[in-house]
C-alpha cells in the first residue's frame, strides 16, 4: 500500500511493497473497484468509487510508467463496454479535466506524480523514454536473429547466462513479455500464445449475452496485453503477476468454453426436437 511519508522513497509500505507489483496490482483493483460500484447503489456506489480514485493514485505513485498507461487503456474499454453511448461523453470529460489539469499543474510538487517526473527526468538525460528497457530490447533482439522460427530456448537469455554468473545470482527481467516470448520460442511460440490469447479475447467479445463480469475479464486482459510490452514476467512462475496473468486467461477462457458448451448443447436439443417433429 501507500505510506504517505515525507520521501517519496518511503511511501510504499505493506503487503505490495514493490513498486513493479504494486503499480499494476492498483491498476487491476482500480477495474475491480469500478465494476463493484456499477453493480452497487447509493453510498456503497459512492464508497466504491472513491476506492477507484485511490487505486488510480496509488497507480501513479508507484511511478510505473507501463502500469499507468494500462490502467487507463483498461478503464476505458471497460466503460466503452459497459455502455458505449455513455462512455462518449465519460471519455471526453475525463480527456478534458486531465488536458485542463495537466497544462495548470505542477507534477514535481505533489509526492503521488513525483516518481513519475524523476523517472521520466532521468530517462532523458541518458538518451531517450525508453533508456531503461532499451539495452534488454537489443539483447532479445539479438538472440531472435539467431534463430528466429523456434527461438534460442525456452526462459534463455544468452547475454545473462554467458556472463559467467551462476544462476543463483541472476534475475531474469527480460524488458518485454511479448519480446522474450518472441526470442526464446520465436515465431512458432509467439504464433502459438497469440492463438490462446487471441481466441480468447475474441471468444469474450463474441459472446451473446455478456456481462459485467465479462467486460471486466476482457479490461484486465488489454490491460495485460499492454502491461507486457514493457514487462517480462510471462513465464515468471513463481512471480505474482507471472500467476495471475495465466489466472485470469484461464477464467476468461473457461467462460468461452461454458458458452461453447451451452451453444452447442443448445443446437443438439433444437436438432433432437426437429427429428422428433419429422417422426410424428
Amino acid at each position: 500500500g501507500i505510506n504517505l511519508s515525507t520521501e517519496f522513497e518511503e511511501m510504499t509500505l505493506g503487503v505490495f511493497n514493490q513498486s513493479l507489483v504494486l503499480g499494476p496490482v492498483a491498476a487491476i483493483s482500480s477495474i475491480f473497484v469500478l465494476k463493484k460500484a456499477l453493480q452497487s447503489q447509493g453510498v456503497i456506489r459512492i464508497i466504491f468509487f472513491a476506492l477507484m480514485v485511490i487505486c488510480v493514485l496509488t497507480c501513479f505513485a508507484a511511478s510505473s510508467r507501463s502500469a499507468i498507461g494500462g490502467c487507463l487503456l483498461a478503464l476505458g474499454v471497460f466503460i466503452v463496454l459497459f455502455n458505449k453511448k455513455l462512455a462518449v461523453l465519460i471519455l471526453f470529460l475525463l480527456v478534458s479535466c486531465m488536458l485542463l489539469f495537466v497544462s495548470n499543474y505542477d507534477f514535481s510538487e505533489n509526492r503521488f506524480f513525483e516518481g513519475v517526473v524523476k523517472k521520466q527526468e532521468i530517462n532523458e538525460q541518458f538518451g531517450g523514454t525508453f533508456y531503461s528497457r532499451e539495452f534488454l530490447w537489443e539483447t532479445l533482439k539479438t538472440d531472435f536473429k539467431n534463430n528466429p522460427i523456434t527461438g534460442i530456448g525456452f526462459f534463455y537469455i544468452s547475454a545473462i547466462h554467458s556472463s559467467g554468473l551462476s544462476e543463483e545470482h541472476v534475475n531474469v527481467e527480460p524488458g518485454s513479455s511479448w519480446f522474450f516470448v518472441l526470442s526464446s520460442l520465436g515465431i512458432v511460440g509467439l504464433v502459438l500464445i497469440i492463438i490462446v490469447w487471441g481466441s480468447t479475447v475474441i471468444g469474450l467479445c463474441k459472446k451473446k449475452q455478456k456481462d459485467i463480469d465479462d467486460y471486466f475479464l476482457i479490461s484486465v486482459l488489454f490491460f495485460y496485453v499492454f502491461h507486457m510490452f514493457f514487462e517480462g514476467y510471462i513465464f515468471s512462475s513463481g512471480a505474482m503477476l507471472g500467476v495471475t496473468v495465466w489466472l485470469f486467461l484461464g477464467v476468461a477462457k473457461d467462460r468461452v468454453l461454458i458458452e461453447m458448451y451451452k451453444k452447442n448443447n443448445q443446437d443438439k436439443q433444437e436438432l433432437d426436437s426437429l427429428s422428433r417433429m419429422k417422426l410424428l
